[in-house]
Parts: structure tokens; C-alpha cells; sequence
């Protein structure tokens, strides 16, 4: 999958709007992040997850 440099660079206009903490935030209230999150655990959100969160 190709990513149009327009999509990127409008997601990081988006998220620049916000400070680190509240990105966390926002983040770790959205599906892929919980369903992933193991106290303790390094664990990875998968691509498939994140596809589907925002689909």
C-alpha cells in the first residue's frame, strides 16, 4: 500500500495540534491500544488492528 505524502503530512498537521500528553490520552482510549495494552507487557498493536479501527 502506497500512503499519499498529502495524508501524511494533513495527519501531521492534525496531531500537532495537540500536546504529547493528550495524544496519549486520546490513544490509549481507542480500541487497538486497549485491546493490545498487557500491564507489564511491550506489547505491538497490529497493522491489521489499526487498518480495522479506522476503516
Amino acid at each position: 500500500m502506497l500512503l499519499d505524502d498529502g495524508l501524511i503530512n494533513r495527519m501531521v498537521d492534525e496531531c500537532a495540534k495537540y500536546t504529547p500528553s493528550q495524544l496519549v490520552e486520546i490513544t490509549h482510549n481507542q480500541t487497538p491500544w486497549i485491546e493490545a495494552y498487557r500491564h507489564g507487557m511491550n506489547r505491538i498493536i497490529s497493522k491489521e488492528a489499526i487498518r480495522d479501527y479506522f476503516s
